[in-house]
């Protein structure tokens, strides 16, 4: 899913995931505890990275659990582009994008207190994929 060489910033290892990430490949993620990643469902979850490839844990059905070793790969990247999965308003190329309540990549106008995860760089209706440049900026205050 990532295009081009990517220098990872993943310091420590992620040792947990919060569900079966198996079919969630373009799929948004944030750190939901130290070394934990869950899926983004909320506009206030702070970036971690985009799913490249996904995976169940070792033990399947319990969560908070070790993923299987080696089979999850994220893309977290400043500046990657990566192709992620559209939600449900769509997205065109060159609007702000923010996660959606499905994990989903949506466009939408930031709100104060929200992450902008980054950019379209093409355009996508519902469901489909599209590039976004991995550039995650935090929402401070919107003029009146």
């Amino acid at each position: 899913m990532a295009f081009g060489y990517l220098p990872y910033k993943t310091p420590n290892p992620i040792n947990l995931i919060g569900s079966n990430l198996s079919d969630y490949d373009g799929h948004a993620v944030y750190l939901s505890a130290e070394g934990q990643v869950s899926l983004a469902t909320e506009k206030t979850n702070v970036p971690y990275g985009v799913i490249a490839v996904g995976c169940d844990s070792v033990t399947p059905g319990e969560y908070p659990s070790a993923p299987i070793a080696g089979s999850l790969e994220i893309i977290d990247s400043i500046g990657g582009v990566v192709q992620v999965i559209a939600g449900a308003t769509g997205v065109a190329a060159g609007d702000f994008v923010q996660v959606g309540p499905a994990s989903h990549f949506i466009s939408s106008t930031p709100l104060q207190d929200e992450w902008i995860w980054g950019y379209a760089l093409t355009t996508a209706q519902p469901g489909e994929q599209f590039l976004m440049r991995f550039q995650p900026q935090y929402v401070f205050y919107v003029a009146p």
